[in-house]
């Protein structure tokens, strides 16, 4: 579909872009009225996407998902705690802060 006026731009209409063309020959298909098929649309929409009950089970999902991520970021964040601690292959652990490498002394 393909958005064109007439009465200089007065007037708005889909029309299918054949149509718009090749003129009738082209595409026996309408021409619709922008405002019209906008406002099927968006009815459309408000009445099936926007649904509360629908909305209530999309949020409820977004939650749990939510919910599961901090989870496993207070996980890894644990996981990443011990492994810090942990002594490396010289029996040293590794420094709890960032040391810069020319104030790093060996063990």
């Amino acid at each position: 579909m393909t958005l064109r006026t007439g009465k200089s731009g007065r007037y708005r209409y889909y029309t299918c872009c054949t149509k718009a063309r090749q003129g009738e020959t082209g595409c026996p298909g309408r021409t619709v009225p922008m405002e019209k098929l906008d406002n099927l649309v968006a009815e459309y929409i408000e009445q099936r996407l926007l649904e509360p009950k629908r909305l209530e089970q999309l949020l409820s999902h977004v939650l749990d998902r939510r919910t599961e991520r901090a989870e496993r970021r207070k996980s890894h964040i644990a996981e990443l705690r011990r492994l810090r601690q942990m002594p490396n292959s010289s029996g040293c652990t590794t420094p709890s802060r960032t040391v810069s490498p020319i104030s790093q002394i060996p063990c």
